[in-house]
Formats: structure tokens, C-alpha cells, sequence
């Protein structure tokens, strides 16, 4: 038997869902331009991926931006610092909770050690 095709779904009001940026400093990956940078919020399904990969190198904060703007984590590591910065800002609304505030505390435990 066929299987069963699941709803259509999308966001209500996708203004709610994404923004994006020009960066000031494109990339080459794998030899294609990156000039603008689309940031969505994730869903349930894609945190709960994110939480069960394991990968040792690399933040679940971090694996969670790269996952929002659709590229690899060593794309967003290898942006310029000013680009960095504007990348971690407009991800920072669109973050669940659990992990804004996961990215609170390790910023808090780097203010406390300095």
C-alpha cells in the first residue's frame, strides 16, 4: 500500500520565521559565491536531531546556527569577525529558548572567569 502523504505545512507568518543579511565579506564555498545569509528559526524535529548528533568538535549552539542558516558549522567558523558578529545577533532572537539560554549561562561562566 502507498504510503500515507503527510500536510502541507508552513509558517503562518514567515516574517516571524526568517531574516536575512548581506554579508560585508562573501565567501567561496566549494566554489560557490556566498554573498547573503538566510537565517530561520528551527524546528522540533531539527532540535531534536541536533541534540542526538554527537559531534565532539564542534558546540550544539554552534551546530544549531550553522543548522539555521542551512550551511556546514565550518562555514559560519570561517566568516569574518564582523560578519560573526552580525550572524550571532540576528540568530540570537530566532534561537529556542532552551538553547538561548544555554548560550546565556556560557556567556555568563566566560564574563565570571575573566
Amino acid at each position: 500500500a502507498p504510503a500515507r502523504r503527510g500536510p502541507w505545512v508552513e509558517p503562518a507568518e514567515p516574517r516571524l520565521w526568517q531574516v536575512s543579511q548581506d554579508l560585508l565579506f562573501p565567501l567561496l564555498v566549494d566554489g560557490e559565491r556566498i554573498e547573503r545569509l538566510t537565517i530561520r528559526r528551527l524546528t522540533g524535529q531539527q532540535v531534536a536531531e541536533l541534540v542526538l548528533e554527537d559531534d565532539d568538535g564542534v558546540s550544539l549552539n554552534a551546530r544549531a546556527r550553522a543548522c539555521m542558516a542551512g550551511l556546514h558549522p565550518d562555514v559560519i567558523a570561517a566568516l569574518a569577525a564582523d560578519d560573526a558578529l552580525v550572524f550571532a545577533d540576528l540568530c540570537r532572537p530566532l534561537l529556542p529558548a532552551a538553547l538561548a539560554r544555554l548560550e546565556e549561562a556560557a556567556m555568563a561562566d566566560a564574563a565570571g572567569a575573566i
